[in-house]
C-alpha cells in the first residue's frame, strides 16, 4: 500500500487586527503549498479566529477537540443517514454528570444535523454511536477479507479478465452495425445525386453536398474509433498483468488491515468503501468503490455493489 500522508490544518488568528486583516487565506496558501511539495494529501481544514493560542487550553478550543474526534473515528467523512441522505458529521458526547462526580469519558458521536434541524422532514436517528458503527464496519471489512482470500485468485482474475473483455467486445460489436448504418446512408446519398440532376431528388445540390462531405467525415472517425475498439479487444485477450496489479493491491490490503492503526484502516477504508449508509436501528449499507467491486462479485452474484448489516 502506498504510504502518502494525510493530514489536517489548523489556521488560527489571535489579535483583533489579525481578524479584520483576515490572515487565514494566506496561512491556508502557503500550508497548502508545503503539504503539495511533500506529497501529504490535507483530508480536512479548521480555522479559528481571535484565540490565544497562549491563554486558551487545547482543551477549551473547539478547532482541536474536533480534531482529536475526527482522528479518532474510523469512518469520518464516509456516514449518511439512509433516510434523508445528509452527510453525518462528528459530535461529542459525555452524558450529564451529578456535582462532585468526575468527568465521564467522552463519546464520538455521528450525528445528522438535518434530523436535529428539520425533525419533521428526516425519520432517521439523530445520532449514532461512533464506537458502535466504527466497530461494526471494521468487523464486516475484516470478514470481506476473510472471505476474499479463499476465493482462488485464478478464479476472481479470470472473472474479471471476462467482463473487461467481454464489454470491448460489446463495443466493437456496436460501433461495427454503426459504421455499417452509416456506409448504408452515404450510399443512399451518393443515389440521390443522380435524382437531384434529374431534377427529381428530395435535397438540393448544395445541401446534399454538404451531408454527404459530413457522412464520410463520420465514416473517417468511426473507422478510427472502432480500430481503437479492436486493438483494446486484442490487448485484453493477450494480457492480464492491469488486472492481477488491481488484484495484488487488494490482497495488500487484506494482508495489513486488521493489524493495522487506526490511520492505517482509515486509509485502506477510503480507497475500498465509498460510503456509509445509517439508518434506524443500526441497518447499515456499505457501499463499494467501483474501482473494487469486481473482485468482490463472489458476495452479490447479481451484481449488487454494497454489503449490507442489520443488527440481530
Amino acid at each position: 500500500m502506498e504510504k502518502n500522508k494525510r493530514v489536517y490544518c489548523l489556521y488560527r488568528v489571535s489579535t483583533k487586527g489579525q481578524v479584520e486583516k483576515d490572515d487565514i487565506p494566506m496561512q491556508k496558501q502557503y500550508c497548502r503549498e508545503f503539504a503539495e511539495s511533500q506529497g501529504w494529501t490535507i483530508i480536512k481544514e479548521f480555522a479559528e479566529k481571535g484565540v490565544s493560542g497562549f491563554k486558551v487550553a487545547a482543551a477549551d478550543r473547539d478547532a482541536i477537540q474536533e480534531i482529536r474526534q475526527d482522528a479518532k473515528a474510523l469512518l469520518s467523512g464516509m456516514v449518511y443517514c439512509a433516510h434523508c441522505g445528509s452527510k453525518l458529521m462528528l459530535t461529542t458526547s459525555s452524558g450529564r454528570r451529578a456535582k462532585g462526580e468526575p468527568k465521564r469519558e467522552t463519546r464520538i458521536r455521528y450525528a445528522c444535523h438535518y434530523k436535529i434541524r428539520h425533525p419533521q422532514d428526516c425519520d432517521g436517528q439523530t445520532g449514532y454511536s461512533g464506537e458502535k458503527l466504527d466497530g461494526i464496519v471494521d468487523k464486516i471489512v475484516i470478514r470481506l477479507f476473510e472471505r476474499m482470500k479463499t476465493a482462488p485468485r485464478s478464479q476472481l482474475i479470470q472473472k474479471q479478465r471476462e467482463k473487461e473483455l467481454q464489454l470491448a467486445n460489446s463495443s466493437v460489436a456496436n460501433l461495427e452495425k454503426l459504421h455499417a448504418a452509416t456506409e448504408r446512408e452515404l450510399e443512399s446519398y451518393k443515389k440521390e445525386i443522380i435524382k437531384t440532376i434529374n431534377g427529381t431528388g428530395s435535397f438540393g445540390a448544395d445541401i446534399l453536398g454538404e451531408m454527404i462531405e459530413e457522412t464520410r467525415n463520420k465514416l473517417l472517425d468511426l473507422a478510427q474509433e472502432l480500430e481503437q475498439a479492436k486493438e483494446k479487444a486484442a490487448d485484453l485477450k493477450s494480457s492480464a498483468v492491469a488486472v492481477q496489479k488491481e488484484y495484488d493491491k487488494i490482497m495488500s490490503w487484506a494482508d495489513l488491515y486488521a493489524g493495522s492503526s487506526i490511520e492505517g484502516k482509515k486509509m485502506i477504508l477510503r480507497q475500498l468503501i465509498d460510503r456509509v449508509n445509517i439508518g434506524k436501528n443500526f441497518e447499515i449499507e456499505v457501499e463499494l468503490n467501483i474501482s473494487v467491486i469486481q473482485f468482490f462479485d463472489f458476495l452479490h452474484p447479481e451484481g449488487d455493489t454494497c454489503v449490507y448489516y442489520r443488527a440481530s
